[in-house]
């Protein structure tokens, strides 16, 4: 199958099917037992996990292309984005995939579709997964900077410049946002 990143392994309880990417760039869809039930090929190799939707999975290469495929295997669609995204994992909420690329962009697209819902272009690059918090989502830049978007792109709910990089996906609960922070 290929070499496959440790976390980037989730499981559909529904179809009974593990996905997962390989550095390589291969899709794959795993029997419980280990039997491959399908593979297919992605543009560049996928560093992140891949993400589970009504209907489908879809995965987020490096390249910034996105990928769905349905339970069977058939392509559902492919875009093209072309901002590098590496270990950024991406978040679905209300059927929009959200993700984040070294371009600095935060993209929003429609997960049945594969349309661009919106996009938006930040002050530093995006290498860490963005998070859903009430009434909209996170996005945590390389220069410590987090900025609370609602869920349809138009307005900032908040903004704040951290003293140190963000290193990892930051959690929301219970009202608020714990952010691992890593040296600059």
């Amino acid at each position: 199958v290929g070499a496959i990143m440790g976390a980037d392994v989730v499981f559909d309880a529904k179809s009974r099917v593990f996905y997962a990417a390989t550095t390589a760039g291969d899709a794959v869809a795993l029997e419980p037992a280990g039997a491959v039930r399908w593979t297919k090929k992605i543009e560049s190799g996928v560093f992140a996990p891949p993400v589970l939707f009504a209907g489908g999975v879809a995965f987020v290469a490096e390249s910034g292309d996105v990928s769905a495929f349905a339970a069977d295997g058939a392509a559902l669609w492919k875009k093209a984005l072309r901002g590098r995204v590496r270990f950024a994992t991406p978040l679905l909420v209300e059927s929009v995939v959200f993700f984040g690329a070294q371009n600095r962009t935060l993209y929003a697209i429609d997960a049945g579709s594969g349309n661009q819902s919106w996009s938006l272009k930040g002050p530093d690059r995006i290498t860490v997964g963005p998070v859903a918090i009430p009434g909209g989502i996170a996005v945590s830049y390389d220069d410590g900077t987090i900025t609370a978007l609602s869920r349809d792109g138009k307005r900032v709910l908040w903004e704040k410049t951290l003293p140190a990089r963000i290193s990892a996906t930051p959690v929301a609960g219970s009202g608020r946002l714990a952010v691992p922070l890593g040296a600059r």
